[in-house]
């Protein structure tokens, strides 16, 4: 028995990098996984190697900067596990080149404003609508 064995874990942004890192160690641990993240190429195939592995995964599309997406992931995650123990709400999007203080300068106001909802201001609402969604199910 591992340590996760019947628990739930949701991850957003889990179709590369750090996200895809956690979902594939929730599922090494013996989480059944949500995979979640707006590139379904790379969510699905993540999802793919959990079950090609032996865990329980599933892949779900999401924008989390639309509230009646995230309330419909959450909704996907109970409605496939019918639990939800853990949420890495990981998901984000990238500016420009890890120099951040020069890429700042050099990124418009419109390419600023659509990494807002995602990224600086939607961490905590976005956590919210996810804890939301799930406790208007249990």
């Amino acid at each position: 028995m591992t340590r996760m064995d019947g628990k739930v874990a949701l991850v957003t942004g889990a179709g590369t990098g750090i996200g895809r890192a956690t979902a594939l160690a929730f599922a090494e641990q013996g989480a059944a996984v949500v995979v979640a993240d707006v590139a379904d190429q790379e969510g699905e195939a993540t999802a793919a190697r959990i079950v090609e592995a032996g865990g329980q995964a599933r892949f779900v599309h999401v924008d989390v900067a639309e509230a009646a997406e995230v309330s419909a992931m959450v909704e996907a995650t109970m409605s496939a596990f019918g639990r939800l123990d853990h949420a890495f709400n990981n998901a984000g999007i990238e500016v420009g080149p890890p120099r951040w203080s020069s890429a700042l300068g050099r990124t418009g106001t419109a390419r600023w404003r659509s990494t807002s909802p995602v990224c600086s201001c939607a961490c905590r609402p976005r956590s919210l609508r996810c804890a939301r969604a799930a406790a208007g199910r249990s």
